[in-house]
């Protein structure tokens, strides 16, 4: 996917209006890679999203995924979050959108694998 420089010029040639989808905000490394520091949504116009992200000047670069539906783009950024969680600036997991109630999956999966672990544990600890 490509970086571009957060600024209003970038952000205008390159999104539409009313586009929906997930962005990455971010830095880059000594070597010139980019470096994912804030994971974000938004499920109206992408681009108005980013224009305000550029009038805060926190992040030098961002990335942007387009997806066709509401829910993708909240299950996309519930997975880039789960991911990114060890080394971006969010302090809060995705909420989920007003218009569609719905859970992470990956929140579900971490819940699961969590409650094996703990039975796999307890019967090797001869706990039944």
């Amino acid at each position: 996917m490509e970086v571009h420089t957060l600024n209003r010029k970038s952000v205008n040639q390159t999104l539409a209006r009313r586009r929906i989808g997930t962005y990455f905000l971010g830095d880059f490394a000594p070597d010139g890679t980019f470096i994912v520091q804030y994971v974000g949504r938004s499920l109206t116009c992408i681009r108005d999203r980013l224009l305000y992200h550029a009038s805060m000047t926190d992040y030098p670069a961002f990335q942007v995924h387009l997806w066709p539906s509401i829910m993708e783009t909240f299950q996309m950024e519930c997975l880039y979050y789960h991911h990114y969680h060890n080394q971006i600036h969010n302090k809060r997991h995705p909420d989920s959108p007003r218009s569609i109630p719905s859970e992470c999956k990956y929140c579900k999966a971490d819940r699961l694998d969590r409650r094996r672990r703990i039975a796999m544990d307890a019967e090797a600890a001869g706990v039944a």
